[in-house]
């Protein structure tokens, strides 16, 4: 009721009243909020699919060109040419399928940069007019309230970019982790999370006790499963 009685006053006195500002920034700040964890999300995303292909292209391109080579056994130039042929159709495919999904996350970035750039320029405008139309204590109250979001904002896209770069470098070589996968290698060591059972690498066996990470996937404390306690040190008397 008094956001309408605040409308129909601006309407009337041909100027926006401090709950109006208020209530477009706060849908200002709402967008970029969404938007700005949109973005971080599709980042995180376009790694993680990258990594799987470029980790399960290696090994099926591998197993590929060791059946072909060990079935054909090629002798003359023909015969060669042949076992080459699905070998390089296959990584041509491949990189086609690296360069198209390349493409497609840049058009989206792209998109979504261009949108948080109309949305900030949309906000500094608002907040110009603030300045300039408000009293000093009414335009203080407001920018104070609306006017940084940056620190704000940057909170899930750096949480998950940290743990996004913790979780490669605990990983280690991509061909390695499939690898010891497929022969079945360090399971029992997984970093498995226990709030939705997501793969989070691998540990060593002697620290695997002793580890408590965040799962990359629900972003949930997985706690150690042992926990040190330092040793007591008696005075002497």
């Amino acid at each position: 009721m008094g956001l309408n009685i605040s409308r129909i006053r601006s309407l009337v006195l041909f100027s926006k009243t401090p709950d109006v500002y208020k209530k477009e920034l706060e849908s200002i700040n709402n967008e970029i909020l969404e938007t700005e964890k949109r973005k971080a999300t599709l980042e995180y995303q376009y790694n993680m699919i990258t990594e799987f292909i470029v980790s399960y292209s290696r090994l099926l391109y591998l197993m590929i060109s060791l059946v072909f080579f060990f079935s054909t056994l090629p002798s003359t130039v023909v015969e060669y040419v042949l076992f080459c042929g699905p070998v390089l159709l296959f990584y041509i495919l491949i990189f086609g399928l690296k360069k198209s999904l390349r493409w497609y996350f840049d058009h989206e970035m792209k998109r979504i940069t261009d949108k948080l750039d109309q949305l900030q320029f949309r906000k500094s405008n608002v907040l110009s007019e603030v300045k300039e139309k408000m009293k000093f204590k009414d335009a203080r109250d407001i920018i104070e309230e609306y006017g940084c979001l940056r620190a704000q904002s940057e909170g899930p896209e750096n949480q998950i970019n940290k743990i996004a770069e913790f979780h490669k470098r605990k990983r280690g070589s991509s061909v390695d982790n499939v690898m010891k996968y497929v022969l079945n290698e360090e399971k029992e060591n997984a970093l498995i999370c226990k709030y939705c059972d997501y793969h989070n690498g691998l540990a060593l066996k002697e620290d695997f006790n002793y580890i408590s990470f965040r799962c990359c996937r629900c972003l949930k404390l997985n706690k150690a499963k042992t926990i040190t306690v330092p040793p007591v040190i008696k005075s002497e008397s």
